[in-house]
């Protein structure tokens, strides 16, 4: 990342810190949009610091594993962003109380029950009463961008590159090689020396631009999203920041 795309995160961050924190009163699904946007919102936010903070070690690997966490909240916040309804984000808790006893289901194979019996027949009952399908990344890149391509300029199809769904093959895709213990993932740490010589090093440098400036365009996203949701920031404020810091 060059100084430009470090002054660049740190101006649209400051968009997101200058309103927090923030208080709100939620009595139920029908009213909790303003706090679930600024919530996630503001783990983007730390997500992108967490990247910063990781450029001058060179460590692009890491990067690259907190880029796919990035880009992902983006994603469920600008799908639900294009509906924010009292059904919709009940479909969002839906999935993450159905993940919850997936999670406890296998604590408890290892002898680490994270709910005790009734604690887990409640959300059971809770899931039994609530609607809505489990939450496919993929899908909901294609139903954010369908909602909101005609409203943002930036952002193309879902069968373009410029796009939520497009960025789930170009960051969520091509940066999971080095998220995950797999050949690829070893790469940053192995040279070829002569022949069959190989050394094993810590990581330390990387050849190429890295996810840095790839990280601020999605978060970028979630701000021009956020205009159109919230009311804030304007796009005008966005595009001066990139503007100023190219």
């Amino acid at each position: 990342m060059n100084q430009n795309q470090r002054d660049r995160a740190l101006a649209l961050m400051e968009l997101v810190r200058s309103r927090l924190p923030a208080e709100f009163e939620v009595t139920g699904d029908c009213d909790a949009w303003p706090l679930i946007s600024l919530a996630l919102l503001s783990r983007t936010t730390g997500t992108l610091d967490s990247v910063l903070l990781l450029q001058p070690s060179e460590r692009a690997s890491d990067a690259s594993t907190l880029v796919r966490s990035l880009y992902e909240h983006v994603v469920h916040f600008a799908w639900l962003a294009a509906d924010p309804s009292a059904e919709r984000i009940e479909e969002w808790r839906k999935h993450d109380l159905k993940q919850r006893l997936k999670a406890d289901d296998d604590c408890k194979a290892v002898g680490y029950p994270l709910f005790d019996s009734a604690t887990r027949a409640k959300i059971e009952a809770q899931v039994a009463a609530m609607k809505g399908n489990d939450l496919v990344l993929t899908n909901i890149a294609v139903a954010a961008d369908k909602h909101w391509e005609p409203h943002i300029d930036t952002l193309e199809g879902h069968t373009q590159l410029r796009s939520f769904r497009g960025l789930y093959a170009s960051a969520y895709r091509l940066h999971s090689g080095v998220a995950h213990p797999s050949e690829r993932g070893i790469h940053p740490v192995v040279e070829d020396l002569t022949g069959s010589r190989r050394r094993v090093k810590l990581e330390d440098s990387f050849e190429g631009h890295g996810p840095y400036g790839l990280a601020t365009a999605i978060y970028a996203l979630a701000l021009l999203v956020g205009e159109q949701s919230l009311g804030w920031p304007s796009t005008a404020e966005v595009d001066n920041i990139f503007a100023q810091h190219p």
